[in-house]
């Protein structure tokens, strides 16, 4: 594992868990036990926490931020984080099922037992509901979170959209 600790920092991992060489952990996190992360992952926080549940799984090239003073990003138990996925300052409850390529955006809350399909997208200040499915390639807005738009256009082009929702 890549590391960038700064001593001043609270860092757990314990045994059970397994992190890949080629993961980025820099600042103050905890990892709860038996999860598993993989290749190119980046956990990154700056002046605050990223806190993972137990039994976590998180995929190839995954992205996990806490950026801005006194905003913390959660991750509950039993979650399964697909390749490519995107947390940004949100909490991210039990059971929670994220494919490939979802970003979840700032202040956002995804209930327990969510399922958010390839591709979606959670906008800032967003509630996706207990055990709600969010289909591929759709932007979710409100809380309650509802579609509010398909996706018609390549990853690149996005990601920039996806950028300028969250200025």
């Amino acid at each position: 594992m890549k590391k960038n600790y700064n001593l001043k920092n609270f860092v757990f991992i314990p045994q059970s868990t397994t992190i890949d060489p080629n993961a980025f952990i820099n600042g103050e996190f905890i990892i709860g036990e038996h999860c598993t992360v993989a290749a190119g992952v980046k956990i990154f926080t700056r002046e605050n926490m990223v806190m993972i549940g137990s039994h976590v799984t998180i995929g190839k090239n995954v992205n996990i931020e806490a950026y801005g003073k006194g905003k913390k990003t959660f991750v509950g138990n039993h979650v399964e984080v697909h390749d490519g996925a995107k947390i940004f300052n949100s909490c991210v409850a039990n059971d929670v099922f994220i494919g490939k390529n979802v970003t979840v955006m700032k202040n956002s809350y995804i209930s327990d037992k969510a399922r958010l399909e390839e591709g979606a997208i959670i906008a800032p200040h967003s509630v996706v509901g207990p055990g709600q499915v969010c289909k591929s390639n759709t932007i979710y807005s409100g809380n309650p979170a509802k579609a509010v738009s398909k996706i018609y256009m390549t990853m690149s082009d996005r990601i920039d959209d996806v950028r300028n929702l969250s200025a």
